[in-house]
């Protein structure tokens, strides 16, 4: 870890991720491409003119902890300061690990559902999302079942599978949502089950296929 520290001469005033000006009078390299800076209030308070320098809590330093929020590999803390500097810079921030967690899956709630794990785990690799961490957040999220079991079965829902529709169309209007993939099985299977007559939807053979109802699908 290098250290820079400042003479008078090249002291620089900042505005930190909460408004407040601070002198830069220390910077620390970190490993991922900003620096640690470390200093005092500017025209500070007689309580604030000793004691240690104290942490400035940077745009980049709040950047990086957005963008790195429910890693769970200690990167959020693998910074060149204390790790309880950096936990009150975290609350002073509006971080918290479980909350931010929480946010994330949630915001994700549909792409859950039309994802396999893998797949999601692919799009989020960024944020070291796992396929049994995502399968663990719907299982949370949505309980064991995604869908009322024999959701399809529904006439509205025969409608739109046997309309003739793109599946991409179909998907979008579904009362449910579903990968691409899973409407390619369920439309092969309701169209060998059923058809149109009239416009209403007729059962032509025994609906007994295996069509899966569950939504922590692998």
């Amino acid at each position: 870890m290098k250290r820079r520290a400042f003479a008078d001469k090249d002291v620089v005033t900042i505005k930190d991720a909460l408004g407040l000006e601070w002198d830069i009078l220390e910077a620390r390299e970190s490993k991922y491409g900003f620096d640690i800076l470390y200093g005092r209030r500017h025209n500070p308070t007689s309580y604030e003119c000793g004691g240690p320098l104290r942490l400035i809590y940077t745009n980049e330093l709040k950047a990086f902890w957005e963008k790195n929020a429910i890693r769970t590999d200690g990167t959020i803390f693998d910074l060149p300061a204390g790790r309880t500097t950096l936990k009150r810079a975290r609350v002073a921030l509006g971080f918290n690990w479980d909350h931010d967690s929480e946010r994330f899956w949630r915001k994700r709630k549909n792409e859950m559902l039309e994802l396999k794990p893998r797949e999601f785990e692919q799009k989020y690799k960024e944020h070291r999302v796992t396929r049994n961490r995502m399968s663990g957040w719907r299982f949370k999220i949505f309980g064991r079942r995604a869908r009322p079991i024999g959701w399809w079965k529904d006439p509205d829902v025969l409608r739109i599978f046997l309309s003739g529709k793109s599946l991409n169309q179909m998907r979008a209007i579904l009362p449910e949502k579903i990968s691409v993939t899973h409407a390619s099985r369920l439309r092969r299977h309701i169209k060998s089950c059923y058809e149109l007559r009239n416009g209403e939807p007729i059962q032509i053979a025994p609906d007994s296929g295996p069509i899966r109802d569950l939504r922590n699908r692998s």
